[in-house]
């Protein structure tokens, strides 16, 4: 996934007329876009796309839960079909069980004494990961290890 991925979907979404895909797609080059000039020009790399992606993918989902929560049904699907098309471009999600052998390996490593060494243990478990499972999933399989 790059940059240029990015763009050429955002040309095609637009002879297509799909407005939502094209808003979300450039609003994602925008935030490429920013980030490049915060790192000087420097090109992000494709471990950087992916935590924007992440970033984003995030806000979505805590943007639908609000606005559920507010009643607002239709501001919720507009948020859902956006985190959608943002799914598309990130690397296939760990299973349960993935995640769970990380963890174990992340202990294995780390040989935490107790409850205090749960930070030394999230950092292995999600340098592991890769950027791949949700840290909510890997704080939960962490937490029922770890006492």
């Amino acid at each position: 996934m790059n940059k240029t991925k990015l763009q050429e979907d955002c040309k095609i979404a637009l002879k297509k007329s799909n407005k939502t895909e094209v808003s979300t797609l450039r609003l994602l080059l925008a935030a490429i876009q920013s980030q490049e000039i915060e790192k000087r020009g420097e090109e992000l790399t494709e471990k950087d796309l992916i935590t924007l992606l992440q970033k984003e993918a995030k806000k979505r989902k805590e943007a639908i839960e609000l606005y559920e929560k507010a009643g607002k049904g239709e501001r919720a699907e507009a948020e859902a079909e956006e985190l959608k098309i943002i799914e598309q471009y990130l690397p296939k999600a760990l299973s349960e069980e993935e995640t769970v052998r990380i963890v174990e390996a992340a202990i294995e490593s780390v040989k935490p004494e107790g409850p205090q060494d749960f930070g030394t243990v999230m950092g292995a478990a999600m340098k592991a990961a890769e950027g791949r499972a949700d840290s909510g999933a890997i704080k939960k399989a962490i937490e029922a290890r770890i006492k």
